[in-house]
Parts: structure tokens; C-alpha cells; sequence
């Protein structure tokens, strides 16, 4: 009898592993679309939070686009002021321009002159180092030329 029910023993305890196989993989897939379940509602809420982000950096935008007209503005209108302030106290045909111009003759004047000067002291400087140590006698001479006239 024996050798009748070992066959069905074997068969058994093959159904057996089998059916505890079964049960490891059914709960693996069952944890894996949980996991997954939880991932998705995670990047959900990840992407109404940037959503959220997105609106609120779209509104500061839209204020700052607005803050730099409104400054742009006030700076075109600043502009046109002071050169109208600047026309009308130049007179009649004179204008805008024409100031620039005069200014940028002045400051090249200017630079010239400040050339010029700088090239004076370096030849008071050399003339300095040439007759230096002779000054005291040639001083000396020109007071008795003085004495003699």
C-alpha cells in the first residue's frame, strides 16, 4: 500500500512547493505594485509641488516684468526731462547735441592741457638735474649782472 500512496505523497508535496512558490512570487509582485503604487503617489505630489512652484515663479515673473517697465519708464521719462531742462537753458538752437559737443571739446582741452603741463614739469626736472648743482653760481652771476645795470 505503500508504494500506492508514495506517488501521491510525491505528488503532494510537489503541489505543496508549487503552491508555497506560488505564494513567495504572489506576494513579491503584490509588494512590487505596492511599491510602485507608492512611487506614483509620490512623483504625483512631486509634480504638484513643482506645478505649485512653477505658478508661483510665473507670478514673480509677471511682478518683476512689470517693477522693470515701470522703472524703464520712469528712466525714459527722467532722460526726456533733463534734456529738455538742458535745451531750454542752452537757448533757443541750441540743442542736445550741440552741449555734448561743446563738453567733449572742453574735456579734450583739458586733456592737452594737462599734457602739456605734464610735459613742463619733466622739463623743469631735467633742466633741474642738469643745472641743479651750478644754480648757486649762476645766481650769483646774475646778481652782478643785476649790480651792473
Amino acid at each position: 500500500m505503500f508504494d500506492l500512496i508514495q506517488p501521491i505523497e510525491t505528488e503532494y508535496a510537489d503541489y505543496y512547493d508549487l503552491l508555497k512558490k506560488k505564494e513567495k512570487v504572489d506576494q513579491f509582485v503584490l509588494n512590487t505594485i505596492a511599491r510602485n503604487v507608492l512611487l506614483i503617489q509620490q512623483r504625483r505630489a512631486e509634480q504638484l509641488e513643482v506645478k505649485r512652484k512653477q505658478k508661483d515663479i510665473r507670478d514673480y515673473i509677471v511682478f518683476i516684468s512689470y517693477d522693470v517697465e515701470e522703472q524703464k519708464n520712469e528712466l525714459l521719462m527722467a532722460a526726456e526731462r533733463f534734456r529738455t531742462t538742458i535745451e531750454n537753458a542752452a537757448g533757443p538752437g541750441c540743442t542736445t547735441k550741440d552741449i555734448v559737443t561743446a563738453l567733449a571739446c572742453i574735456v579734450a582741452i583739458a586733456a592737452a592741457v594737462a599734457g602739456a603741463v605734464v610735459a613742463l614739469i619733466g622739463a623743469v626736472e631735467a633742466l633741474a638735474g642738469t643745472i641743479g648743482q651750478r644754480m648757486p653760481a649762476i645766481l650769483k652771476q646774475l646778481v652782478q649782472v643785476q649790480k651792473l645795470t
